[in-house]
């Protein structure tokens, strides 16, 4: 019977033990530092989002094509094999984490169910040829939740990130001003109505749109239409000029 090969030349189960488990700590670093980057230096932006998104699906394929040699849930007893965890764990809270923090959603329902089918489809792999899996219901639920998040931030992410519509323009007010200061500090504004939308949206932004502000200055917001449809928001000095009819408001 013949027997698959790997980059080095030798079939695969030729590989020792040793060669797997060598193997699993080179994915597992791959995902805890794709991880680490998304969440504290996404920079560039784009790449570190499209890095995470291919790391997540690199280990479900990598669970499906090698499942007698690696493994992502916690081993049970008897199971010897090598776990490759962090490259499936890190890149989807990254990811989910970053588009949670990131971007503000106005279409955040939508998202919430469309969300639900890739999470399914992408369970296949994880649950397909482990008979065990479903036997050991908190590790299934625990890897159905992490595949949920990933959906949902690659969604999301997506949606921003090849994004080419125009944004429309508006202008309204802050109502009032934080910061959320811990390992790191974010600043918040509270924006005063908008489009139609009632007064008190919570935005994050970046540190130059929230120094030397008071509440009761103008702002600017930018509402793009998304790459799949899914409208989304941010705030903004107003140094581009608004087109007519875009008022505070």
């Amino acid at each position: 019977m013949h027997n698959s090969v790997v980059g080095d030349g030798l079939p695969i189960r030729a590989r020792s033990p040793d060669a797997w488990r060598y193997s699993a700590r080179i994915l597992d670093a791959i995902g805890y530092g794709i991880g680490l980057w998304l969440l504290l230096w996404p920079e560039p932006y784009k790449f570190a989002v499209v890095s995470a998104m291919t790391a997540f699906l690199a280990a479900l394929a990598i669970e499906m094509l090698l499942r007698q040699r690696l493994g992502l849930a916690d081993p049970r007893r008897g199971d010897q094999r090598p776990r490759i965890q962090m490259l499936f764990v890190m890149p989807a809270l990254a990811l989910a984490l970053r588009a949670l923090l990131d971007i503000n959603l106005l279409d955040w329902r939508p998202v919430l169910v469309w969300s639900l089918a890739p999470a399914a489809l992408l369970a296949v792999p994880l649950f397909a040829g482990d008979r065990d899996l479903p036997k050991r219901p908190l590790i299934a639920a625990i890897l159905l939740v992490l595949n949920y998040a990933y959906s949902w931030g690659a969604i999301v992410e997506a949606n921003s990130i090849f994004d080419t519509s125009a944004p429309h323009h508006f202008q309204t007010t802050i109502r009032a001003m934080h910061a959320n200061r811990g390992k790191s500090t974010s600043y918040h504004l509270v924006l005063g109505p908008w489009n139609g939308r009632p007064a008190g949206d919570d935005v994050r932004v970046p540190y130059a749109a929230y120094a030397g502000r008071r509440p009761g200055d103008t702002i600017c917001v930018t509402l793009s239409d998304g790459w799949l449809g899914f409208r989304y928001y941010a705030a903004r000095s107003c140094w581009v000029v608004l087109p007519p009819g875009h008022e505070a408001g």
